[in-house]
This record gives structure tokens, sequence and C-alpha cells, in this order.
């Protein structure tokens, strides 16, 4: 029992031994960590006298930029910063990092966003309740200050907008205060009536918005033909495609813009859309339109979407002189479809036909042209 005893001592100081070593030689590190935390403590509390903040309760802030900051320093664990904003509307959409789209689905209480800005959903994943809801909140400010903001790890909490630095990364204390203050400023006016902000949309600067604005409207029955009118002598070539879309007395408008300033892609989907048009009694062609819409035909063969509908109604037209125009434009390194058509052509109307050429019973009527 005494051998047990003296066994048991001899542990006892070795243990002791070593912690008091342990702790001795811990000390250093300790004592690098504190400072570090208090000299970032300090750091911040100088940029927030330097940027205008002021001390309020247990908390600081800055009225600036239309609004008011605030923000509190926290120590749990580490010691960090907490930046929030004023309260917000009700309604407005929450925003995450695009990071987070990945395994996240639309719910009974969340929908996802569709702004039609691929920069935006590029970096920010939009939710709300109610999907066109959200998007009437999204102008051209509005996304610009939230893409902003989301990008510097800002979100909206308890309807805030909400920041939090650490201290011991030497934070850049002014711009996460503005970035906030502008976030929270585009967001401060409540939403006027839905279909005034869907309008204003139709406005945006982006045409993927345009074109959203308008899918959305015309959904709720509330697209304004005079908004249609207005879009289809535009300057862009994605919003005269929707025009073309969705049918009605400017397709010929939003298409003839089209021809000038759209890709090959959409120039084909644009005349693809015409002539379903046309074939739905909903368009008429104006004799003048006639070699320009055989051209676009002719070009959107190559159209890889497009070609094989293009084929189908350039068969239709009674052109007798089409084979001979398609040889002449593509010659013997014609594609594919190219050359069946060209050779369809050629078995129904001989190689050498003239005369009259009528559009009538391939477009649906209204138009007749004189063959060369």
């Amino acid at each position: 029992m005494d051998e047990l005893q003296r066994q048991l001592q001899a542990l006892m100081m070795v243990t002791a031994g070593t912690t008091w070593a342990a702790l001795v030689g811990g000390l250093p590190l300790l004592a690098w960590v504190w400072g570090r935390r208090l000299l970032g403590s300090q750091s911040v509390r100088r940029q927030l006298a330097h940027i205008g903040f002021e001390k309020e309760g247990a908390a600081f802030v800055l009225r600036r930029w239309g609004t008011a900051v605030h923000a509190r320093l926290r120590h749990q664990g580490v010691v960090s910063l907490e930046i929030w904003g004023e309260p917000l509307p009700e309604g407005v959409p929450t925003f995450l990092p695009a990071s987070q789209r990945d395994g996240r689905t639309d719910s009974d209480h969340w929908q996802t966003v569709r702004t039609g800005d691929p920069a935006f959903e590029r970096q920010v994943h939009t939710l709300h309740g109610v999907s066109h809801e959200g998007l009437a909140w999204l102008s051209d400010d509005v996304r610009r200050h939230v893409r902003r903001a989301v990008e510097h790890g800002a979100c909206i909490i308890h309807g805030r907008w909400c920041l939090t630095l650490s201290t011991a990364s030497d934070p850049d204390v002014a711009t996460a205060a503005r970035l906030v203050a502008r976030a929270t400023s585009a967001l401060s006016t409540p939403r006027g009536p839905l279909t005034e902000a869907l309008e204003a949309l139709t406005h945006d600067d982006q045409p993927g918005v345009i074109v959203r604005a308008m899918e959305v409207l015309a959904e709720r029955e509330a697209l304004r033909p005079e908004t249609v009118a207005r879009l289809a002598h535009g300057p862009y070539a994605k919003v005269h495609l929707a025009v073309i879309r969705r049918g009605g007395e400017h397709v010929l408008d939003a298409w003839r813009r089209l021809g000038r300033a759209g890709s090959r892609r959409q120039r084909a989907a644009g005349v693809m859309g015409a002539v379903d048009a046309a074939q739905r009694g909903t368009a008429v062609f104006a004799e003048a339109d006639g070699d320009r819409l055989v051209a676009e035909l002719v070009e959107a063969l190559l159209d890889p979407h497009h070609g094989d509908g293009a084929a189908r109604v350039l068969r239709a037209l009674d052109r007798p002189t089409l084979a001979r125009e398609l040889a002449e434009r593509f010659g013997a390194d014609a594609p594919p479809r190219v050359r069946t058509l060209r050779r369809q052509l050629v078995e129904h109307h001989g190689r050498e036909a003239r005369g009259a050429v009528s559009l009538a019973s391939g477009l649906g009527g209204g138009l007749a042209l004189a063959g060369n």
C-alpha cells in the first residue's frame, strides 16, 4: 500500500508540473490573442467615431445617406461588429447569395423570383411568397444596391439589412455601413400597386427584365396595348421577339425592328413567329415585306432550332425561282437541309420555272408577289 501511495504522489507531481508548464508556455499565445482582440476592437471604435457614429445606449448610430445605420460590438468568443439598418416595409423579398440556390425548391411559403436580369441572378437568389409580387420590388436601383450588399455578406434578418464583420480582419466599416444604408434606402419606400410597379419595369434598362414584366402583366391580363406598341418600336431585339411571340397587331412592327438589331438566332425566331402570326390571322404582311420575308426564311435555314420550320414554310410558298435563289445563296457547299429543300423545289417546279408567286396559301392570305 505504501508503494502504491508513493506512485500516486509521483504521478500527481508530474501531472501538476506538466499543467503548469503548459500554462506558462501558453501565456504568451493567450496574451497575443487577447491583444489582437483589444487592438481590433479599438480600431473599429476609432473607425466608428471617424465615420460619424454616435454612442446611443449600448450601440452606435449613424444618420447619413437618408437613413439611420446602427452598429454594436459583440463579444462571443471573437469580437465582431454588427451593422443593421432601419426596418423595411412589409412584403419585401428575401435575398440570398446565389451560391445558396442549390438544394432550395419552391414551396407553399417561398417562390423563386425570376427577374430576367442574368447579372443579378448570378449573384443573388431572390425569394418571395408570391413570385410576381417579389418581381415588382426589383427596379434597377434596387437590384444594383441589393447585389452589392449581398456580395459583401449582408442579408435581411427580422425585416432589416444586417451585416456582421470580424474585428480581427481590419474590416472596412465605412463601406459596410454605406452598403447597408443604400440597400435599406432602395427598399424603404412601400411598393405601389402591383400593376403600376410591373408597368414601371417595362422601362428598365435590361431587356430580360422588360420581357419578364411583360409576361407577368400578360398573365394578369394587364398588359396595355400602348405598352406593347412602345416596346415593339423600342431598341431591344429580345423585347421585339417577345412581342412577336405574343402575337397581335404589333407583330410586324416588332419583326421589322428585329431585322435591324437581332442576332441570327433571334431573326430566325422572329421570322418564324411572324409567319405563325400570319397563319393565325393576327398579322397581315404588306406587299413590300415579301422579298425580305423570303430572305429571312432562307437565312433561318441555317438555324438549328428553326431551320426545319423555315424549310416547311419555304416549301409551301409557290415561288418557282426559289430553287435557283437557294443555289445562288449557298452554292455547292449548301447544308443538307438546303440541298433537300432545293431538290424538292426543282422536282415541283422544274429548273427554269418562272411566273406568278403567291404567298396566300402558305401564309393564311394577305400577300401576293410577282415573280421574276
